[in-house]
């Protein structure tokens, strides 16, 4: 197992610890939702491009229970929530941006020097 790797399950073992992850490119919220099922201490948020997806988001996690922050826009866009994440997951996302280098960066520069990005370019 790589470290990042170890890192990931060593938070995620720890569920009573308050930790702060952003779905970047959140979409319908189904990733963000359950995230927030399972470790209701920790802090969710999702961003996304399209108001539609975050209208199903918002209902998703009402009807779950959960509380989410959402918020629609870019990662292209400076940090709209103000705070560092100690986990951000960017799964099929970035490499849509218009410019994914800046996107990537940006992201990164959200993130606490000790945080975890999960990345899923295809």
């Amino acid at each position: 197992m790589n470290n990042i790797a170890a890192q990931m399950l060593k938070r995620m073992e720890r569920p009573t610890e308050t930790h702060r992850i952003l779905d970047a490119g959140c979409g319908t919220g189904h990733i963000l939702v359950e995230s927030a099922r399972s470790f209701p201490r920790w802090r969710s948020y999702g961003m996304d491009l399209s108001c539609p997806s975050l209208d199903i988001a918002d209902k998703l996690s009402k009807t779950h229970g959960t509380r989410v922050t959402l918020y629609q826009g870019s990662y292209l866009d400076p940090n709209p929530f103000g705070i560092q994440f100690d986990i951000i997951s960017a799964l099929g996302t970035v490499h849509h941006a218009e410019n994914p280098s800046d996107a990537l960066k940006n992201l990164a520069s959200w993130l606490k020097p000790e945080g975890v990005m999960l990345l899923g370019l295809y």
